[in-house]
C-alpha cells in the first residue's frame, strides 16, 4: 500500500479577507478533530485596511476597527507542518495555509458512503464543506453514485492507459442508434420477420416475405420497465458488417458503449450484437449514468487524458467539448425512422446533409440524380453554430439543387411517379434526405423489398480507425524512444490532419450555394472547406483548382470554363469527399 499523502488545507473562501493572522493554536505533529479551533486571525472591519507591512503588523489605515475571529479545521488528523506564520497577511483562499496527516482522505464513495472506513461522508457543516465534495469523478460506466477523487481518478487512468499501450491499444467511444445499429418499435416488422421464419421452417401456406433477407439479423426484445404501460417490441438492425467490424477494432482499441439511451435498452441492444461480451465487456454508459440528456461528455468516461480516446457517432452536434476526438459517421437509417432515442437531444434541423450514396463504396450519382426536393423526414441530427456543415450546408445545396433542376426532369418525374431517397451530407451533417427522380424497373410495390442490406459505412469507418491507430502508435513509438525529441501522440491532433489532408492543394469557389446575403466566412460550407483543407475564394482568380456549383450558366463557371485547369464539379463531390476523408475523383461528378 502506498504512502499516505498529506491532504493542503485552505482557509474557507467565505472568511472577511484579507486577514492577518494572529496566534496558530497547535504546534506540528500535534492531532486534531474535525471542527477544532486552530488558529486566531483579525480583520478589518468597513472602512479599515489592513496594513501587510511584516509580521509585526499593527498598522493600520482608515477608520473604523479591527475584528478578531477563529477557523475550525474542517478535516481531522495529524498536522505535518503550517504554511502560513504569526502575523501573516491573508489575502484570500488560494492558497493552502496547512499540511495535514488523515486517518482517512475519503477518495472513495458511493451514495455518501466512504467506501474505504465506512464514515457517513454526506453531512454538511455550518461553513458549507461536506466531504462529498471530495470526490466528484465518477469512473464507473453503469453506476454513477460511485465516485472518486481527482487525484484516485488520474491514478486510475494513468494505470488503465499505461495497460492499453502495453497491449497496442487505444480507448473507442461508440454510439449505438444510428451509428452501429437501427431500432424501431414499428409492428409491421415483427410481422415480416414472422412471415420470414414462416417460410423458412416450411408451413403451410407460408409466403417469403420480400424483405425477408434484409431482415434475418434482426433482434427483438421488450424492457422489463415497460411491458405493465407499452409492452412494446424493439427490433434492432445490426449496421451491415458490424461483427466483422468490431471483431477487427477490439484487436485495435478497447471499446465503450455511450448512448442515449436508457439502461435497460443500452443492455439489451448490447446482449444482442455483443452476446459474449468480447467487445464491450461492461463499458456500456447509457443517458441514465451519463448527467446530461442533451450532450455527452468525453470526461465521464475519461476524466483526465482523451488523448488516445476516438468517438465514433453519427452525430456531432452532442460532442461539443470533444469535437478533436470525433470520426463522424453517416447516420444509418435502415428502417427511415431516424433516432429513437432522440427525443432529449437538442432539435434537428429540417435540412441537414447525408453522403450522396455509399460513399465509402461508389461515387455520387451524377447530374441525372439532382435533388428537386428536400423531404422533411425525421432526422437525427441538429446542426450548432460551430459544427461545420450542419446549419447553412443543407438549406444552401439543396434550395440551390431544387433551383437548378429542370421544369421538364420535374414534370418527368412526375410522370413516371417514381422517385428514390437518395442521401447526402457532410461531415458533421444530422440526417435528411433529398429526394432524387430515378426510373425504377416495373414491378408490382407488393413484390418489391423496401429494406435493403446496401450500406457500406463501417468498411470506410474502419479504414480511417485503422489509419487513426497506425499514426498513433508511430508517434508513440518515435516518442518512447527520445522523449526529448519527440511530443506525446494525440488524437486529437492526428484527427484534424487527416481531415486537413483531404483537400489540401485544392483552391474551391461555391456556385449557388451560399446566399448572397450572407458573409461566405460564416457559412458551415466555407468552414468545412477549410477544415478538410481547402482554401476558400469568393472569386474565380488564377490560384482556383475547382468551381463547387449547383447549376450552369452562373457567371463562376463561365469564368471557369475559360481557364485551363479547373475542375468544375457538382456539389456531391466535394459533400462526398468530406464524408468519405478522401478525395473523390472529379470525373465521377460533372456538373
Amino acid at each position: 500500500m502506498s504512502a499516505r499523502t498529506a491532504t493542503l488545507v485552505h482557509l474557507t473562501p467565505s472568511l472577511p479577507f484579507p486577514l492577518r493572522i494572529t496566534h496558530l493554536l497547535l504546534p506540528a505533529h500535534a492531532h486534531i478533530s474535525r471542527g477544532t479551533n486552530i488558529l486566531y486571525y483579525e480583520y478589518a472591519s468597513h472602512g479599515v485596511e489592513l496594513d501587510g507591512a511584516g509580521p509585526a503588523g499593527g498598522a493600520r489605515k482608515g477608520r473604523g476597527e479591527t475584528r478578531t475571529g477563529a477557523w475550525e479545521c474542517p478535516v481531522e488528523g495529524e498536522i505535518v507542518c503550517w504554511r502560513v506564520g504569526k502575523g501573516d497577511l491573508v489575502k484570500d483562499a488560494s492558497k493552502p495555509i496547512i499540511e495535514i496527516l488523515e486517518p482517512c482522505r475519503h477518495e472513495e464513495q458511493v451514495n455518501g458512503l466512504c467506501l474505504l472506513c465506512l464514515k457517513d461522508v454526506s453531512g454538511v457543516d455550518y461553513s458549507g464543506f461536506s466531504d462529498a465534495s471530495r470526490a466528484t469523478v465518477a469512473m464507473v460506466h453503469d453506476a454513477s453514485s460511485i465516485t472518486v477523487s481527482p487525484e484516485v481518478a488520474a491514478r486510475l487512468e494513468s494505470e488503465n492507459a499505461t495497460r492499453l499501450l502495453g497491449s497496442r491499444k487505444l480507448s473507442l467511444v461508440v454510439d449505438l442508434d444510428q451509428t452501429i445499429i437501427q431500432a424501431t418499435v414499428d409492428p409491421t416488422v415483427g410481422e415480416w420477420i414472422d412471415q420470414g421464419l414462416a417460410y423458412e421452417e416450411g408451413r403451410e401456406g407460408a409466403r417469403r416475405n420480400v424483405n425477408w433477407d434484409a431482415l434475418r439479423d434482426v433482434g427483438r426484445f421488450r424492457l422489463q420497465e415497460e411491458r405493465r404501460v407499452l409492452d412494446t417490441t424493439y427490433y434492432i438492425k445490426p449496421r451491415p458488417g458490424l461483427h466483422a467490424f468490431l471483431t477487427r477494432l477490439s484487436a485495435l482499441y478497447e471499446m465503450h458503449v455511450y448512448t442515449m439511451g436508457t439502461r435497460s435498452y443500452a443492455s439489451q441492444v448490447v446482449r444482442l450484437i455483443d452476446p459474449t461480451g468480447a467487445f464491450f465487456g461492461s463499458r456500456v454508459l447509457s443517458r441514465d449514468e451519463s448527467g446530461s440528456l442533451q450532450f455527452k461528455n468525453l470526461t465521464r468516461l475519461f476524466p483526465c487524458n482523451t488523448r488516445s480516446a476516438v468517438i465514433i457517432d453519427d452525430r456531432a452536434d452532442v460532442w461539443e467539448l470533444s469535437r478533436a476526438n470525433l470520426v463522424k459517421v453517416v447516420p444509418y437509417d435502415f428502417f427511415s425512422v431516424g433516432d429513437i432515442n432522440g427525443t432529449f437531444l437538442p432539435a434537428v434541423q429540417p435540412s441537414s446533409l447525408l453522403p450522396s450514396s455509399s460513399s465509402s463504396s461508389s461515387p455520387s450519382p451524377p447530374a441525372s440524380a439532382s435533388a428537386t426536393s428536400a423531404s422533411a423526414s425525421p432526422s437525427s441530427g441538429p446542426g450548432t453554430p460551430d459544427a461545420p456543415a450542419a446549419t447553412d450546408l443543407i438549406p444552401t445545396v439543396a434550395l440551390a439543387l431544387e433551383e437548378a433542376e429542370s421544369s421538364e426532369a420535374e414534370a418527368q418525374g412526375a410522370a413516371n411517379g417514381h422517385a428514390v431517397a437518395v442521401a447526402v451530407a457532410g461531415e458533421d451533417s444530422p440526417a435528411t434526405t433529398i429526394t432524387a427522380v430515378a426510373e425504377l424497373e416495373e414491378e408490382p410495390v407488393g413484390e418489391r423489398a423496401l429494406l435493403t442490406n446496401d450500406d457500406h459505412e463501417l468498411e470506410r469507418v474502419l479504414r480511417i480507425l485503422e489509419e487513426i491507430h497506425r499514426r498513433y502508435f508511430e508517434q508513440y513509438d518515435l516518442y518512447a524512444r527520445d522523449k526529448a525529441h519527440h511530443r506525446e501522440p494525440s488524437v486529437m491532433e492526428i484527427i484534424p490532419e487527416m481531415k486537413a489532408a483531404v483537400l489540401a492543394g485544392v483552391h474551391l469557389v461555391f456556385s449557388s450555394l451560399i446566399p448572397i446575403d450572407m458573409p461566405p466566412q460564416n457559412t458551415d460550407l466555407w468552414r468545412q472547406a477549410l477544415q478538410f483543407g481547402a482554401a476558400c475564394y469568393t472569386r474565380v482568380t488564377r490560384e482556383v483548382t475547382h468551381v463547387v456549383a449547383a447549376k450552369r450558366g452562373t457567371e463562376k463557371v463561365r469564368q471557369a470554363l475559360a481557364k485551363a485547369h479547373c475542375a468544375i464539379v457538382n456539389p456531391y463531390w466535394f459533400l462526398d469527399s468530406v464524408a468519405a476523408w478522401e478525395r473523390k475523383r472529379e470525373e465521377d461528378y460533372p456538373l
